[in-house]
């Protein structure tokens, strides 16, 4: 429903990804990014985006939490110049502490890149195959 509401106001899914949205009125630029029932939005008309999120509260109760700080597992923060910084530290975090990684050493490349890989014998062992497909997964 909410992206019928959107197609309805003007706005064009991203090709790439049909869950972002991006909205033009001239030089002004609207973007929204939706997830189950969360949207962030950006742009560079304040009343520009006023005006669509008027629009969107004739339809739906929206809250406003702010400033951006965290969304799908990335922390934002607007810096004093005004960039905004986006990390994802505390996801990683997780993840290392999650498959007991935390107390690994940095390396630039993990393994040497000359290193030759054999195929092994027999069956592999079904805890690491589980466990290493969690582990990628995480990534």
């Amino acid at each position: 429903k909410l992206a019928t509401k959107l197609y309805d106001f003007g706005f064009e899914a991203i090709t790439s990804d049909e869950c972002c949205f991006i909205y033009r009125e001239g030089d002004d630029v609207i973007v929204i990014a939706t997830v189950v029932d969360d949207l962030i939005q950006t742009g560079n008309s304040k009343a520009l985006l006023t005006k669509v999120l008027t629009y969107l509260r004739e339809h739906f109760n929206l809250t406003d939490d702010g400033d951006l700080e965290w969304f799908l597992g990335v922390a934002y923060r607007r810096l004093p110049d005004g960039s905004i910084e986006a990390n994802q530290t505390a996801y990683i975090e997780k993840c290392l502490r999650k498959f007991s990684l935390e107390e690994i050493a940095d390396k630039a490349t993990p393994m040497p890149a000359t290193l030759n890989i054999q195929k092994g014998e027999g069956e592999p062992d079904a805890t690491l195959q589980s466990y290493y497909r969690a582990l990628i997964g995480s990534l």
